[in-house]
């Protein structure tokens, strides 16, 4: 049964975490401080990024500086996870300089994601902690073949990574190293994030110096005196009450910082039949009522206009989770639950079925679409959400808004909180939560073949089979954790198909009592 606490006030949870000498011991990086602290230390190096940085931050603007002056304007970063979601805040959030370079992120997988570009001003940052991210190697190939040569490429990658090998095997321009000791999702601060910043045209030494304050009051030991504490103590009393999910109010123009919050909260907090699952909701009307289940907390425009709020904003949010995974009693710099999907998915392409030949659950696989609906949505419980995991295209406007109605319909007829998920980004962030976290979620997973699908060079396989293959490897390993799961493969990837999907999904709605 998922673990949830005895009732705890804030204040009671502020007691425990000062009694546990918590901010002192976090800031020694005591391993004690969490279950398996041997690996928990391992990846603190995250905790004076914005005070002591590991790295000279002139060294990384003079690096922008000679790729701006060589007539750079597009940088692309391919990456996953941690690897690409502070840029993607940083690319909403900020416009360049003048003279500076556009930002863009590449994740997804769908032909009709790639970037266009004019190469002579355009730079690929391949970006990843571990240097073996499937779907991002699988990118590297794809764009290589559409530049004439590796010098519009550089890397980021831990020391000695297979990635830095690669990159200078194969003439990149240069290679970045970032901290080992910093996890993908606490690294927004360290190089991942402070390039691309720069290559946009800010300046990193005041933002920096904001956020050190901030991580200055983050690191207080009294809890009147500390924001990130009393945050932590009032998220985890609300759960303590039965409000296991949070749900990030976003206005228009701050959907990425709703996406790096999601990820950074349910990797960190989504594992031994625990944790918040995070979700973001555009419609603030829907919260006029008090939902028992569900924490409300409001994204702010005016908290974020400035390169040093939001680095203050990133370092405030990694305490808040650190301090979180204390009284979830949990190691909050893990995700032991995101290496099932990849396995899988490594294992079906290694066996040439990354098309239409995994074993999908027959009932599932052979019944009309809208029985299997109707099945699926009388699974949910009072007190479950509802997600949609589509590995479709992600640029598409059209397609977004036709997935959102779905997603909406949800929580307008039935009252449960939902969310939509695009995969294989998802896999990065709140899969881990939807593998290891409490059962309390039902999901449906869609893909669909490509219509003008891309050989990936060097593969027997294609962008679009890799995906479909990926979305169906996650249906399986859902159902290897008893999740509520349903997977359904559209005709194609086109608008027409998934709109007549909609169509059928919310009349399988309607029909529900």
């Amino acid at each position: 049964m998922p673990r949830r606490p005895s009732k705890i006030s804030a204040q009671r949870c502020l007691e425990l975490l000062e009694g546990l000498e918590t901010t002192e011991r976090l800031a020694k990086r005591d391993p004690t401080l969490y279950p398996d602290g041997k690996n928990a230390r391992r990846f603190m190096g995250w905790l004076t990024l914005a005070s002591q940085p590991p790295f000279a931050l002139s060294d990384i603007e003079a690096r922008a500086e000679e790729l701006l002056g060589d007539g750079i304007r597009h940088l692309v970063v391919v990456g996953e996870g941690g690897s690409s979601q502070a840029v993607a805040v940083l690319a909403q959030l900020f416009k360049p300089k003048r003279g500076k370079a556009h930002l863009s992120v590449l994740d997804g997988l769908s032909p009709l994601d790639l970037p266009h570009f004019q190469a002579q001003h355009t730079l690929c940052l391949i970006s990843s902690k571990s240097g073996t991210t499937m779907e991002t190697r699988t990118l590297e190939r794809v764009l290589r073949a559409r530049l004439d040569s590796p010098y519009h490429f550089v890397a980021i990658s831990d020391p000695g990574s297979d990635l830095q090998d690669y990159a200078q095997k194969q003439g990149y321009r240069f290679s970045l190293s970032s901290p080992s000791n910093v996890g993908g999702r606490f690294s927004a601060l360290s190089v991942f994030g402070l390039f691309p910043a720069a290559m946009l045209g800010i300046k990193l030494a005041p933002a920096m110096a904001e956020a050190a304050q901030m991580e200055a009051r983050c690191r207080a030991r009294l809890s009147r005196e500390n924001p990130a504490l009393q945050l932590a103590a009032r998220l985890f009393a609300e759960y303590s009450e039965g409000r296991d999910k949070i749900c990030f109010l976003t206005p228009p123009g701050l959907e990425s910082v709703a996406y790096w919050l999601k990820q950074l909260i349910a990797e960190s907090l989504g594992k031994s039949d625990s944790g918040l699952y995070p979700c973001m909701e555009s419609d603030f009307g829907l919260f006029k009522r008090p939902w028992p289940d569900v924490q409300a907390y409001r994204l702010r425009a005016a908290e974020l206009e400035t390169p040093g709020q939001l680095f203050s904003f990133f370092v405030f949010w990694e305490y808040v989770v650190a301090y979180l995974g204390v009284l979830f009693e949990l190691n909050p710099f893990d995700q032991p639950d995101v290496e099932l999907t990849k396995r899988l998915t490594r294992e079906h392409l290694q066996l040439g079925q990354g098309q239409t030949s995994l074993n999908i659950d027959a009932q599932a696989a052979t019944q009309d679409p809208r029985q299997a609906l109707l099945q699926l949505l009388g699974r949910l419980r009072p007190g479950d959400f509802f997600s949609i995991n589509a590995f479709l295209p992600q640029s598409s406007i059209a397609r977004r808004c036709l997935m959102e109605t779905m997603r909406y319909r949800v929580v307008s007829a039935l009252g449960h909180l939902s969310s939509l998920e695009v995969g294989p980004r998802y896999l990065h962030s709140v899969g881990q939560y939807q593998k290891g976290g409490r059962d309390n979620g039902v999901y449906l997973l869609l893909g669909a073949p490509e219509r003008q699908d891309l050989q990936v060079p060097g593969e027997d396989w294609t962008l679009g089979q890799l995906a479909l293959t990926q979305a169906k490897s996650d249906y399986e390993a859902l159902l290897e954790r008893g999740r509520r799961v349903l997977f359904l493969e559209l005709r194609d990837t086109s608008e027409e198909s998934l709109a007549a999907f909609v169509e059928q999904f919310c009349a399988a709605l309607a029909e529900l009592p």
